[in-house]
């Protein structure tokens, strides 16, 4: 009797924390989801300039079928900036891809891709032979480190930023602009095109 009142008792015992571990399954918390990274900008001009600015007195000026075009006016150098929209933490991002037409004229100057951060402004430059004179080349700008020297003026070639200036710059992105002067002209006969800005 008092063998099988013990048994029947862990039976009872065994059968509640069952259903205790069966309700706290039920009852957790779903997983978590895996962060999804860092979500793409981009600037295809598709039907306007998409707020994209320049260091010139006249803004871009969109062309169909779908691109901005910065006409050098000055004896300063020439830059599409991109707007507040690009601005951010892209800590996660990997590149930024975008195409350029050059002027149909001598290329003289180097392509530069350029971004801001609080402390640090990089940039990347491609070389001369990479561009094409009156011809869309697209061109990409990997957000490693090896790639961005720190700007020390637009004559000077900057020192190479180290993987923790890089990062500290990619954590708060203030300013994205893209150095277009590539030629020799400046009293506006220099007109170069952007097009498919893509952070990514």
């Amino acid at each position: 009797m008092y063998s099988s009142l013990n048994r029947s008792r862990c039976w009872m015992g065994t059968a509640a924390l069952v259903g205790v571990l069966a309700l706290a399954a039920c009852t957790q918390a779903p997983p978590q989801e895996p962060p999804a990274g860092f979500e793409a900008i981009s600037a295809t001009f598709d039907t306007d300039h998409e707020g994209w600015t320049s260091t010139e007195a006249n803004a871009p000026v969109w062309q169909a079928p779908g691109h901005i075009v910065v006409v050098d006016a000055g004896d300063d150098w020439q830059y599409a900036i991109a707007p507040a929209t690009f601005h951010g933490d892209w800590s996660e991002a990997g590149t930024v891809r975008l195409r350029v037409l050059a002027d149909p004229g001598p290329l003289i100057y180097p392509l530069q891709v350029m971004i801001s951060g609080v402390d640090h402004t990089l940039y990347m430059e491609f070389a001369l032979n990479e561009l094409v004179s009156g011809q869309w080349v697209a061109f990409e700008a990997p957000l490693v480190a090896g790639q961005w020297q720190h700007f020390d003026g637009d004559d000077n070639q900057g020192s190479m930023a180290t993987q923790d200036e890089l990062d500290a710059t990619l954590a708060e992105v203030v300013d994205l602009r893209v150095r277009l002067d590539i030629t020799t002209k400046s009293d506006g006969d220099e007109s170069n095109g952007l097009d498919d800005v893509v952070v990514e």
